[in-house]
Order: C-alpha cells, then structure tokens, then sequence
C-alpha cells in the first residue's frame, strides 16, 4: 500500500532530508531534480538547484552544449529563459575540481529503468517530505513528484498532506485553548487561595483534593509521579514545574526542604474516569 510505503519510511527519512544529507542517492550515480536558478545566455551556461541530493553545494553548473545533445527543446527554453517562467528538469551529475556540473539531462520516465538502485531512495525522501508538515512542499518537489510517482499515488500524497496540516492546524488551536485555560485557572486558583494563609505547597494540594476541585482546576492539577533515590510515586493534587513554581511565588510557599524531583504530570483533564 501507499501509505505504509511512504510514511513508514518517514522515520528513517526524516533526519536525513531535514538536515539536508540524501537518504541514499548512492556513490557513483547521482540523479536531482532541480530548477534553473540562473542562465547567462551569451555564454551559454548556468546554474540549476539541488533538491533531494543533498548536496553540500546548493546549486550545480551546466552548459548548454550538454542539453542541446540530447534535450533540443529544453536548450531552446533556455534561449528564452527569464526567472519569471521557472524551468526544471532531471539531471545526473559529478563532482569535477572546479565542482559539481551537470553530466546528463534526464528523462524522467526513464528513471527508474535506468536508474533503478536510486528511484527507491528518491521516492521515499519525497514521500518524507510530504509526510512531514512541519516543511513547506516547494513547486519542485511537487513537480518531482507528479514525474516519478503514478497519478493517482500523487495526488493521494496531495491529499494525505492536506489532512496532516489541517490536523496539525487543529493541534496548534487547541493548544492555544488549553494555554489560555490553564492561565484562567492559575488566576482563579491564586485568588481562592489568597484568603487560606497557607505557607506549604503541599497544603493546596490537599486543599484541592479535600474540596473535590479536581475538575475546577483539570488543566493545571493532576498526578504528578515523584522520586527519591529509587522510589517512585504518584502524588494527587499536584502541579506541573512550572505552575508548581508560579504558585510559590505568587503566594510565597515553601515545600518543607523535600528532596523529591518530580518526573511526570498528567492533569486531571487527561484522566479518564
């Protein structure tokens, strides 16, 4: 299937493409796709972009004599060429003294008959990246795609990348909901508290369970799992660090000099009964 072709190699992919090293573009033959980033006519060369090669180099030279042999119409784009009108296309290239410069231009439904070892690993480092909504999908890369991947697999990447940024959208709102909630509470709390005189933390962890305020205060309070040495437990009413130490400092609480370090929260809204 699909799906479980390209994101479950999204975890092995997923440090190489975003530091931008190749997943396995291989040793001695190596194919990009990328696009013209600059040509000067008069001289007949240019500069085109790497995309999943992952190369040190951001950019690699070709001449037009080396598109003209075997790509006529591609040269005669050039002919013509202005930044507004992008042109992409597939090349192999290598790595002289002078630097990386292209060899080939490609065909790109040839690819995976003649470059076979290398169509596994550019297709899972392009099924990374729309696996991964955390980057943008560049006009490239849905380029690449649309030329190595059958129709109806990229448009399925098309659609899977749409439900992943609306999820991720949903997740960055509801964040900012719980933020917010967790902030009405921390006030609502230091207001009740303010009249009680208490000068420990572990009284208002007592406060809360002894007045079943559990779900007063679900996004701030919880069960927090504490340790000393190799003892470990799980301690009601407590608080997340940073709200822990919110609250000592807005009403001046101490915690009677224990030594126990806290090692997880889960706030009572995550309890299910």
């Amino acid at each position: 299937m699909l799906w479980q072709y390209v994101f479950n190699v999204y975890d092995l992919t997923k440090h190489s493409h975003t530091t931008g090293e190749s997943f396995a573009m291989g040793d001695t033959v190596k194919i990009d796709f990328g696009k013209v980033e600059r040509y000067v006519k008069d001289r007949g060369f240019g500069f085109i972009s790497h995309t999943f090669a992952g190369s040190p180099s951001r950019e690699v030279f070709f001449h037009i004599k080396n598109v003209r042999r075997t790509h006529p119409e591609l040269a005669q784009a050039l002919n013509t060429y202005n930044s507004h009108e992008p042109l992409y296309f597939w090349y192999e290239f290598e790595t002289s003294e002078k630097g990386q410069q292209v060899r080939t231009i490609l065909d790109p439904e040839k690819i995976g008959q003649n470059y076979s070892d290398n169509m596994f690993a550019l297709k899972q480092t392009i099924g990374a990246s729309w696996a991964n909504a955390d980057i943008s999908i560049s006009e490239t890369t849905k380029k690449a795609t649309f030329d190595l991947f059958p129709p109806n697999e990229a448009r399925q990447l098309e659609a899977r990348r749409k439900n992943l940024e609306e999820e991720k959208k949903i997740s960055r709102e509801d964040q900012t909901t719980v933020k917010k909630a967790e902030n009405e509470e921390f006030c609502q709390l230091v207001a009740e508290l303010a009249t009680q005189g208490f000068t420990q933390s572990s009284q208002v962890s007592a406060y809360i369970i002894r007045n079943s305020l559990s779900n007063t205060y679900k996004h701030i309070s919880g069960i927090l799992q504490m340790r000393i040495g190799t003892d470990v437990w799980n301690f009601n009413g407590g608080f997340p660090p940073k709200i822990y130490a919110r609250l000592c400092e807005e009403l001046g609480l101490e915690n009677q000099g224990s030594r126990a370090k806290p090692l997880s929260f889960t706030a009572y809204r995550d309890i299910k009964d």
